[in-house]
Protein backbone atom coordinates (compact mmCIF):
# COMPACT_ATOMS: atom_id res chain seq x y z
CA UNK A 1 0.00 0.00 0.00
CA UNK A 2 1.11 3.55 -0.68
CA UNK A 3 -0.03 7.02 0.34
CA UNK A 4 -0.29 9.99 -2.00
CA UNK A 5 0.54 13.10 0.01
CA UNK A 6 1.49 16.71 -0.57
CA UNK A 7 4.86 18.15 0.45
CA UNK A 8 3.46 19.05 3.90
CA UNK A 9 2.54 15.41 4.56
CA UNK A 10 -1.21 15.89 4.15
CA UNK A 11 -2.73 12.70 2.73
CA UNK A 12 -4.47 13.24 -0.59
CA UNK A 13 -5.14 9.60 -1.48
CA UNK A 14 -4.41 5.94 -0.88
CA UNK A 15 -3.10 3.47 -3.44
CA UNK A 16 -4.01 -0.09 -2.45
CA UNK A 17 -2.63 -1.93 -5.48
CA UNK A 18 0.18 -1.19 -7.90
CA UNK A 19 -1.52 0.46 -10.87
CA UNK A 20 -0.38 2.60 -13.78
CA UNK A 21 -0.73 6.30 -13.02
CA UNK A 22 -0.59 9.63 -14.76
CA UNK A 23 1.17 12.29 -12.69
CA UNK A 24 1.81 15.78 -14.07
CA UNK A 25 0.87 14.57 -17.58
CA UNK A 26 3.47 11.75 -17.43
CA UNK A 27 2.26 8.15 -17.59
CA UNK A 28 3.98 5.69 -15.25
CA UNK A 29 3.59 1.90 -15.40
CA UNK A 30 2.53 -0.06 -12.34
CA UNK A 31 6.10 -1.36 -12.04
CA UNK A 32 7.21 1.94 -10.45
CA UNK A 33 5.90 0.60 -7.14
CA UNK A 34 8.44 -2.23 -7.16
CA UNK A 35 11.27 -0.70 -9.18
CA UNK A 36 11.45 2.87 -7.84
CA UNK A 37 13.32 3.70 -4.64
CA UNK A 38 11.59 5.56 -1.81
CA UNK A 39 13.34 8.74 -2.98
CA UNK A 40 12.02 8.31 -6.52
CA UNK A 41 8.48 7.65 -5.29
CA UNK A 42 8.66 10.56 -2.84
CA UNK A 43 9.59 12.87 -5.71
CA UNK A 44 6.18 11.93 -7.18
CA UNK A 45 4.50 12.57 -3.78
CA UNK A 46 3.99 8.81 -3.27
CA UNK A 47 5.02 7.22 0.03
CA UNK A 48 5.31 3.55 0.92
CA UNK A 49 3.24 2.43 3.94
CA UNK A 50 4.95 0.41 6.64
CA UNK A 51 2.47 -1.65 8.62
CA UNK A 52 3.44 -2.17 12.24
CA UNK A 53 1.38 -5.35 12.16
CA UNK A 54 -1.72 -6.33 14.00
CA UNK A 55 -0.88 -6.42 17.67
CA UNK A 56 -2.61 -8.66 20.14
CA UNK A 57 -5.07 -6.79 22.31
CA UNK A 58 -8.16 -7.47 24.38
CA UNK A 59 -10.12 -5.14 22.18
CA UNK A 60 -11.26 -4.30 18.72
CA UNK A 61 -9.68 -2.03 16.15
CA UNK A 62 -11.37 1.33 16.58
CA UNK A 63 -9.41 3.16 13.93
CA UNK A 64 -6.32 3.28 11.77
CA UNK A 65 -4.12 6.32 11.25
CA UNK A 66 -1.12 7.03 9.09
CA UNK A 67 1.80 9.13 10.25
CA UNK A 68 4.61 10.38 8.05
CA UNK A 69 7.99 9.14 9.23
CA UNK A 70 10.74 10.30 6.91
CA UNK A 71 10.37 8.61 3.53
CA UNK A 72 7.42 6.40 4.53
CA UNK A 73 4.08 6.55 6.34
CA UNK A 74 3.55 4.32 9.38
CA UNK A 75 0.19 2.56 9.69
CA UNK A 76 -0.99 2.57 13.29
CA UNK A 77 -3.90 0.66 14.79
CA UNK A 78 -6.00 2.11 17.60
CA UNK A 79 -7.87 -0.26 19.87
CA UNK A 80 -10.98 0.05 21.96
CA UNK A 81 -10.88 -2.15 25.06
CA UNK A 82 -13.76 -4.57 25.51
CA UNK A 83 -14.48 -6.86 28.41
CA UNK A 84 -14.85 -10.48 27.45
Amino acid sequence: MWIKADKDGNITGQIHNAVHMTINDVQYPSSIFTLFSDDELNALDIYRVEDNGYCTSDGIVEGITYQKNGKVFLKQYHFKQVDI
